[in-house]
């Protein structure tokens, strides 16, 4: 299961237009707790915030870069690429560690840095 590719398709999934609450429970721990950038999140407030994402960004891409795996452990980084329905185009580097439960996301630590794109998007990775 602790593959780059199910990472991926987890990152990219939970952000698709499509998404709903069977794509949540079948990436996140009900217990799931993140925090990103300082902010912490839980189970219903990042559901919240990936609604919020969807609503804001016409498209949207994840590629992973960086990844290893150790038990129950993902360590990884991301690009995130996307073009807000605005019409600006975004980038964000995203260095994550990762703990599993059950094979579903339980605990997620971020840090995200601003490549392209506004001062306005700049908390689009933990906006609720």
């Amino acid at each position: 299961m602790l593959s780059k590719t199910w990472m991926q398709n987890a990152l990219n999934e939970v952000l698709q237009p499509q998404a709903t609450t069977q794509t949540y429970e079948k990436y996140f721990d009900p217990d799931y707790v993140q925090v990103v950038d300082g902010k912490t999140l839980d189970y219903a407030e990042a559901t919240h915030h990936f609604a919020i994402v969807r609503d804001k960004m016409k498209s949207l891409r994840i590629v992973i870069d960086d990844f290893v795996a150790s038990g129950d452990t993902i360590a990884e980084s991301h690009i995130v690429d996307g073009e807000t329905k605005e019409g600006e185009t975004v980038q964000f580097e995203v260095i994550a560690i990762t703990r599993l439960r059950d094979g579903r996301i339980w605990r997620l630590n971020e840090l995200t840095r601003q490549i392209k794109g506004g001062e306005h998007s700049r908390d689009l990775g933990s906006r609720t």
